[in-house]
């Protein structure tokens, strides 16, 4: 009340040296934190950081992998066994997810990032399945090694248009922004720079990325956004396939609409469900 209110557009308030964030609330976040209080109070965790407790749990993630709950939580992500699960929990990203079949988190970071309608519809999950069944990879780009060869993330692109081809960070961003919004008309010798000296160095197959990366604005996905969703996706899925009571105790305080798939996959996961009974309360 009282506060003066002016609407800028992005790009006017960007010229004037202004930063724009998204901030995003996601109701995944407060089940995450509670489930790990409650764990944290109720079990000893054969992983805890170097102070014993569970406060710094993203970056023990690495840690969590290497037990045996870990690998068991990517053995049930790779079959699809995914309802209930931030970002995989329909049917597109079960489908992907068994394609990809991941067994790491960089490859958890890919099945998000390829768990949109661009990709799909453009038959890259598709190839990149095959790229990883055959244990091939599509462009022997260094840039590209954690993508099976394949270019996927927009930090991709920019990192080939720096190392490769000489452009600075704000050109290589340019790029990005342009071929994102499928217009490169403002960066066209921008896009030629790294087009000619990817012919320089690979040939055809330079010729090829670079057509390639062109068509990037219809899946491209930005990594570190990708990575951020992957760290939830992963604990989300630790706790439902290892600790699944605890999970859907708390998951059904905050949104009792996944009932019906919280029955099921108890039922899945080896859990007798009895109906309502007044004496038992």
């Amino acid at each position: 009340p009282g506060t003066e209110k002016i609407e800028w557009d992005m790009e006017d308030l960007e010229k004037l040296g202004y930063v724009k964030f998204d901030i995003l609330g996601l109701k995944t976040l407060t089940i995450l934190k509670h489930i790990k209080e409650e764990a944290k109070r109720l079990w000893s965790f054969s992983v805890v950081s170097k102070n014993g407790e569970l406060n710094d749990f993203y970056d023990m993630l690495p840690e969590f992998e290497k037990t045996g709950e870990g690998k068991k939580t990517y053995k049930y992500i790779s079959v699809g066994f995914t309802d209930n699960i931030f970002q995989l929990d329909s049917l597109i990203a079960k489908q992907v997810v068994r394609d990809l079949k991941p067994t790491k988190f960089e490859e958890l970071v890919l099945a998000i990032s390829l768990n949109r309608p661009g990709p799909i519809k453009a038959g890259v999950t598709r190839e990149i399945r095959q790229l990883k069944l055959k244990k091939e990879v599509k462009f022997k780009v260094p840039q590209l090694s954690d993508t099976y060869g394949f270019p996927i993330y927009q930090e991709q692109v920019m990192k080939i248009a720096m190392d490769l081809a000489g452009l600075t960070s704000v050109q290589a961003d340019e790029l990005r922004k342009a071929i994102a919004k499928k217009d490169i008309s403002k960066v066209r010798e921008i896009y030629e720079t790294l087009t000619n000296k990817l012919v320089e160095i690979y040939g055809s197959e330079g010729k090829e990325l670079a057509r390639v990366i062109l068509s990037l604005g219809e899946y491209a996905f930005n990594k570190s956004h990708a990575v951020a969703y992957a760290h939830i996706t992963y604990f989300m899925a630790y706790f439902k396939i290892n600790y699944p009571k605890l999970f859907y105790d708390i998951y059904l305080k905050h949104d009792t609409t996944i009932l019906p798939t919280a029955l099921y996959n108890l039922q899945a996961l080896g859990f007798t469900i009895h109906p309502p009974k007044v004496n038992i309360g």
